[in-house]
């Protein structure tokens, strides 16, 4: 993710543009977290005492928050372990309805009856991650540059340690889109007594500039304060609850809502940005069919054709060995906005961000990895017909792959 960290953005921007006003203003007099550096510095001390900060003054309600130092998540392919872990209430064990089911690996049931937890991204509303203040990964521009000397400064720190502290994040960043439906997510970076909100998604983050939190009401307190009343918007459409969602596909022909049923996926991508392209064995609510439901964020460019518009050409030319798509088209309202700021003036450096647009297609073909093959027969045959797809596509629709590899 080089060069997709866009900031410093103005703390008060990064409010009014990512996270609505609350109906109500905050009523504590007191500053919420005006002690939290006080007292024993065992592991884990400061996150209880974050924690019960929050929860005394009630300034977020309907996010329960916990302090997963020490609990990992193990139902993803590495153990991710934010610090301090906010969920909705009122019963964290249960999954919402964007949670999304992962292959093969078993759903938390641990019982959350104490401050301590275990992460669990399925039910990730936010995360909250701790380092000391000499490393942050960010390096903020003196005041007073000219808008050139702006775009000259590096805003991410070159060094091992920083390299090293992006990448856990990205790789928590990762883990929250991954589990979900989402259109995006935040988190916050805690340097002791200063701290940095991130908004990610599939094309990069904004981060804002580093503030202080414990002399000042105005910061993190009026963002948890507004959090909540946002948290459905972060996260996108999915019907019912447990490790069964209702999924819709637009079909931009026929300009038509399809609706799915899917659980599990068995293809997915653990990134923060990009593609994140992800596959389900669903079901045509409509037909009772099986079909393959494949969920992506394409790059939108003008030039660059859809996937959706291609599988229209090459079913419509009859080529051999592709599937049928019954329908696909963007998913309305979900798309990237991280590169919208690049031309702010308080953005440092310069950063190519390419858009992306949330899209569906479903095909009425399920099938299976080449590497499962079951025998030399088999695996030849498979190759002989995705030479003969080509071959066919090529000459009768102008369409080459150029991307073809293990994993497309």
């Amino acid at each position: 993710m080089a060069a997709q960290f866009i900031g410093p953005m103005p703390l008060i921007q990064f409010l009014k543009d990512f996270v609505p006003q609350a109906p109500e203003p905050f009523s504590s007099t007191s500053n919420v977290f005006e002690d939290v550096l006080e007292g024993p510095n065992r592991p884990g001390d400061f996150e209880d005492r974050f924690i019960r900060a929050v929860e005394r003054t009630k300034l977020c309600p309907n996010v329960q928050f916990f302090n997963t130092t020490d609990g990992p998540d193990t139902n993803l392919f590495y153990r991710t372990k934010v610090d301090i872990s906010g969920h909705r209430h009122p019963s964290p064990e249960s999954s919402p309805a964007s949670a999304i089911a992962l292959p093969s690996l078993e759903s938390s049931n641990s019982e959350r009856t104490s401050l301590r937890g275990s992460v669990d991204w399925t039910i990730m509303e936010i995360g909250i991650e701790l380092k000391d203040e000499d490393e942050d990964p960010f390096q903020d521009p003196p005041p007073g540059l000219s808008l050139q000397a702006r775009k000259d400064h590096i805003f991410e720190k070159d060094t091992q340690a920083a390299h090293t502290i992006r990448g856990q994040m990205i790789a928590y960043a990762a883990s929250h889109q991954t589990a979900q439906f989402r259109s995006f997510c935040f988190s916050v970076l805690l340097l002791k007594g200063e701290a940095r909100l991130v908004r990610w998604d599939r094309a990069g983050a904004i981060v804002t500039e580093k503030f202080n939190y414990t002399n000042c009401a105005d910061n993190l307190v009026e963002f948890l304060w507004r959090f909540e009343i946002q948290l459905a918007s972060q996260r996108l459409p999915g019907g019912t609850r447990g490790n069964v969602h209702k999924v819709t596909v637009h079909d931009s022909k026929d300009d038509q809502d399809h609706h799915f049923l899917v659980s599990s996926a068995t293809d997915w991508t653990l990134a923060a940005t990009g593609r994140s392209t992800r596959g389900w064995v669903a079901l045509d609510l409509k037909t009772g069919q099986r079909a393959w439901l494949k969920d992506s964020w394409r790059i939108d460019m003008a030039d660059m054709e859809k996937e959706v518009d291609i599988y229209r050409d090459l079913n419509k030319l009859r080529v051999r060995n592709v599937p049928i798509m019954l329908q696909g088209g963007d998913v309305a309202g979900q798309s990237t906005v991280t590169g919208d700021y690049v031309n702010e003036p308080w953005c440092c450096g310069t950063h190519d961000i390419l858009k992306h647009q949330h899209c569906r297609l479903a095909l009425d073909v399920i099938g299976r990895k080449l590497q499962d093959f079951k025998n030399s027969e088999e695996l030849s045959s498979a190759v002989n017909d995705a030479l003969i797809g080509h071959y066919d596509a090529y000459r009768l629709a102008k369409v080459l792959h150029r991307d073809v590899a293990e994993t497309s």
